[in-house]
Parts: structure tokens; C-alpha cells; sequence
């Protein structure tokens, strides 16, 4: 991550449906791709959501704390 410059984070249909699931009291699960899109934010690199066909535009308040930027990208 550190050598990029720019991450695509390809978000399928039901990738935002997980952190429902984990706010409703589901065990946190480790997410390389959430790890990987913080660090990129951590070190201001462009990050540009690439949404397949089917899936929503991010809502901030489907995400992660760490993850609200996404919704505005």
C-alpha cells in the first residue's frame, strides 16, 4: 500500500450489508480490504469506490467510522 498512489475499492452489492451485520452485535471479523482502505486514507492516497452493477451508492451510515469518507467519494 505504501508504493500505490491510487486504490480502486471495488465494492460488490452486499459488501456494505456486513457492517450492518457487525453494528448489530455480530463478532468483529478482520477485513483485509477495510485495513487496506484505512491505511490508504492514513496515507492520503486517492481512493476511488468502483461500484458493480447492483450495488448502492455508499451511505455513511452503513459504514465503519474509519470508512465514512467512502460515501462522499
Amino acid at each position: 500500500m505504501s508504493e500505490c498512489q491510487v486504490m480502486l475499492g471495488v465494492v460488490d452489492p452486499d459488501w456494505s450489508d456486513k457492517f450492518n451485520t457487525l453494528k448489530s452485535g455480530s463478532p468483529d471479523t478482520f477485513d483485509w480490504v477495510q485495513k487496506e482502505i484505512e491505511e490508504a486514507f492514513r496515507l492520503n492516497h486517492i481512493v476511488v469506490p468502483v461500484l458493480l452493477s447492483g450495488a448502492d451508492r455508499l451511505r455513511q451510515d452503513d459504514l465503519p467510522a474509519p470508512l465514512v469518507r467512502l460515501a462522499s467519494l
